[in-house]
């Protein structure tokens, strides 16, 4: 019972609470620090003399600053290389992770259920992101050598650079504080990392999630790797929650680690006479419990072991001596069980077994399906040979990871923005194909240079993703590597088309034009950039992309192009946008267009020849569609 407080509402803790959910990096040990959010609060890097508790290291606000600062950018569709990206319900993401994580705010804000990364684990040899934003802070670094002109933003972090552990951590700040926004109130974040960072790490991810943060050792290489004193065997993964609770759900047993026993109780006080209740039959057809029978109160009446009644087997607690016992639990308990339940014959007795298929994590996962050689390089291998990666994850280990979070969501989605050769998207398939799920992913990754075979890791994860696709369309159930490469290669070579969908983006510039000149700089030659805002090469599937993001969207839901009157028109989710970006657009259009009732319309400015079109257009669809709101591009 709660008692009332009978006093009017604390306003002060009030908005505290708010404060701390909106930036919860802002608090040390229970207080405000009031030097940090004005940090967060401020455009510029805000300098700080006092000294107090707290994780820091040189780069920490420009770490805050290039997570808070805007980017003129946009994802690109690259529909050559989609697969079905119309009707999608999977994103994979080409570009620097910090601004693809910038362009998903709007859209994915608080609607990622599950975040897994495996980021650089900063072994001194790792290719680490190099990010400001500054025009000329731009022009220094590729004059030095840190960025080439195309954009390339990786640099390896040596272990004789001066600021080797702050580089790192720089750049994991940023993107860990954007990502956060994204999780759903119950969501986890899963990070992968090694005994170079885990420690500095677990503070990090401590500052910026202020919640529950839990740690995983993980033996992913049995044969160890010598170290100068000791050989390591195992790495970690940091499960951290964005709001506590009870987020991690049971652990899926495979079948042949099921320890079973018998439902049947041969302990002290196991007679029928000590549970009346529990005495009943459990109807067996064939090697499956199909029903229970009713209790069987009258102890004058004395079945046999089992009973045959119209072609089905009715079991009865009764041991091989011919005692009559009873079940381990009572008939209306034993139904929700059904699942775990196995049935045994032998003897000319049939058993019914009882075997657990689900338990809790344990903070130390020794299995050997977590052999990264094995179950990760061996197996990319077999799916895309001669691909450049050494050291990928054990698929078993992701799956795991995952299943944890999301084992009871059959519709979350689940981001990696250090996505590699995309074992995450993998694990995400071979969840659904386990049961039935519509799980979604988004993988994030930068098109790093790949090998003679593969121009960049992207078309490596690519072909994975198609590899894996096939594997669980044509249940190669193998770990026979040698037999599912060819498989693999024999699917291939038949040429069709099967991949699993998704939409292929690229992070890109945005898709307007700047066109804010100052006067004294507008010439005659600039005067055609003044008819149209939008650039040449983008096309209306650009528009549209950016327009999704920009009103808040999600990239999966239903695209569908139609011709109307002359003009094209693209409807998304149905009726949840629809959006013309033609020329010289027909004013008869708008009746078609409300005819659906449309949430959002957008149209670009330049479709229309005059002021008095555009007007009139839009006051044409509030009258059709009063609720309808109206943007121009």
């Amino acid at each position: 019972m709660n008692k009332l407080d009978m006093e009017s509402k604390n306003i002060v803790d009030s908005n505290i609470e708010k404060l701390k959910e909106l930036f919860p990096a802002c608090f040390c040990e229970g207080k405000i620090d009031f030097d940090m959010l004005k940090q967060e609060l401020s455009a510029v890097i805000i300098d700080d003399k006092k000294e107090k508790y707290q994780l820091t290291w040189p780069g920490k606000k420009e770490a805050i600053l290039n997570a808070n600062i805007p980017i003129s950018k946009t994802l690109r569709p690259l529909l050559d290389k989609s697969s079905d990206f119309s009707n999608t319900k999977n994103v994979y993401i080409e570009g620097d992770n910090l601004e693809a994580l910038k362009l998903l705010q709007e859209s994915y804000l608080n609607k990622i259920k599950c975040i897994y990364i495996d980021p650089p684990y900063n072994t001194g040899r790792n290719l680490i992101y190099k990010n400001d934003f500054s025009k000329k802070a731009k022009e220094e670094s590729i004059d030095s050598g840190d960025m080439t002109e195309e954009g390339m933003k990786l640099t390896t972090n040596l272990t004789t650079n001066g600021r080797f552990h702050s580089d790192w951590l720089t750049m994991m700040y940023s993107r860990l504080k954007l990502a956060r926004n994204l999780l759903t109130e119950d969501g986890v974040l899963i990070c992968a990392i090694d005994e170079n960072e885990v420690n500095t790490l677990g503070l990090v991810l401590d500052e910026i999630f202020n919640s529950e943060l839990y740690c995983v050792t993980i033996i992913h290489n049995p044969r160890g790797i010598q170290g100068t004193n000791f050989s390591y065997t195992h790495e970690y993964a940091y499960f951290v929650f964005k709001t506590p609770g009870e987020r991690i759900g049971n652990r899926k047993i495979e079948e042949r680690d099921i320890d079973y026993r018998n439902l049947r109780d041969n302990g002290g006080d196991s007679l029928r006479t000590d549970a009346k209740n529990c005495f009943y039959p459990i109807i067996v057809k064939g090697e499956k419990v199909i029903g229970f029978g009713d209790v069987v109160y009258d102890c004058n009446v004395h079945p046999k072991q089992y009973e045959v009644v119209d072609g089905n087997i009715y079991v009865y607690p009764i041991d091989k001596n011919g005692v009559e016992r009873k079940w381990r639990y009572a008939r209306q308990s034993v139904e929700n069980i059904r699942d775990m339940l196995k049935v045994s014959y032998a003897n000319n007795k049939y058993e019914i077994l009882l075997g657990k298929n689900f338990g809790t994590y344990r903070t130390v996962w020794s299995d050997s399906r977590y052999d990264a050689n094995e179950y990760g390089k061996k197996l990319l291998n077999s799916l895309v040979p001669n691909n450049p990666f050494d050291f990928p994850k054990s698929l078993n280990t992701v799956y795991d990871a995952i299943y944890a979070v999301v084992g009871n969501d059959k519709n979350a989605i689940i981001l990696d923005f250090f996505s590699g050769s995309s074992t995450t998207a993998h694990a995400v398939m071979q969840l659904n194909a386990s049961d039935g799920g519509n799980r979604k992913f988004i993988m994030v990754q930068f098109p790093e240079k790949g090998n003679t075979y593969y121009k960049t890791i992207c078309d490596v994860a690519q072909a994975r993703i198609k590899a894996a696709g096939i594997k669980l369309k044509e249940e190669i159930d193998t770990t026979d590597w040698d037999v599912l490469a060819r498989a693999i290669k024999k699917r291939l070579l038949d040429d069709k088309d099967e991949r699993i969908p998704y939409l292929l983006l690229l992070v890109d510039s945005s898709n307007m034009k700047d066109i804010f000149y100052k006067p004294s700089d507008l010439g005659q030659e600039n005067l055609f950039d003044l008819m149209s805002n939008i650039k040449e090469d983008r096309t209306s599937v650009d528009l549209l992309t950016q327009v999704i993001l920009d009103l808040g969207l999600t990239l999966d839901l239903k695209m569908e192009e139609k011709k109307l009157i002359n003009n094209n028109v693209y409807y998304v989710a149905d009726n949840a946008l629809v959006a013309c970006f033609d020329d010289n657009v027909d004013i008869d259009i708008v009746d078609e267009i409300c005819k659906c009732k449309p949430l959002k319309v957008v149209f670009k400015d330049a479709s229309f020849k005059t002021d008095k079109d555009k007007i009139n257009l839009e006051e044409r669809i509030k009258k059709l569609s009063a609720d309808t709101e109206i943007s121009i591009l």
